[in-house]
């Protein structure tokens, strides 16, 4: 209706009546918020990533850096963000040759708390057993076991 409007297709009685429509109006203010909100979004992301190549270089130009650079290679290795974490552990189960399902995979990112050497070492322990297509049944009594090592 509001493209009718800009384009003239609607009769000005209609026009008027749409102008001064309670429901137009929400939608027209639900839409600009929506739209402020992405790019208030957009923004935070893009001053993320700022300070990351920030700090990238930040720490390039550090004297640790630049000697390791003179007498070797470096390489910036950055974690997986949170969209890629249930691909690195499948890929880390394949290595190991487990097969996890998907209920798995998320149960061992919510319990190492994306922390990738604690995912690791939950995939070695599970590839100890004997078992290769791995359920969260077979995950939960490792982390009790984790679990109860911690507190003491």
């Amino acid at each position: 209706m509001n493209q009718m409007i800009k384009k003239g297709l609607l009769p000005k009685h209609l026009e008027l009546k749409a102008e001064t429509d309670p429901e137009v109006q929400k939608i027209r203010t639900d839409y600009k918020d929506d739209k402020e909100d992405l790019k208030k979004q957009y923004r935070a992301t893009l001053d993320k990533a700022r300070d990351a190549r920030r700090l990238a270089k930040a720490q390039q130009k550090n004297n640790y850096t630049s000697i390791l650079n003179k007498t070797g290679i470096s390489t910036a290795i950055w974690p997986p963000q949170d969209h890629q974490l249930p691909q690195w552990i499948q890929k880390r189960a394949q290595h190991y040759k487990l097969s996890l399902d998907y209920q798995a995979i998320n149960l061992i990112i919510s319990q190492t708390e994306n922390n990738l050497e604690a995912s690791d070492q939950l995939l070695k322990k599970l590839s100890c057993k004997n078992k290769r297509n791995i359920s969260p049944e077979d995950i939960i009594p490792l982390i009790s076991e984790n679990s109860g090592q911690s507190k003491h």
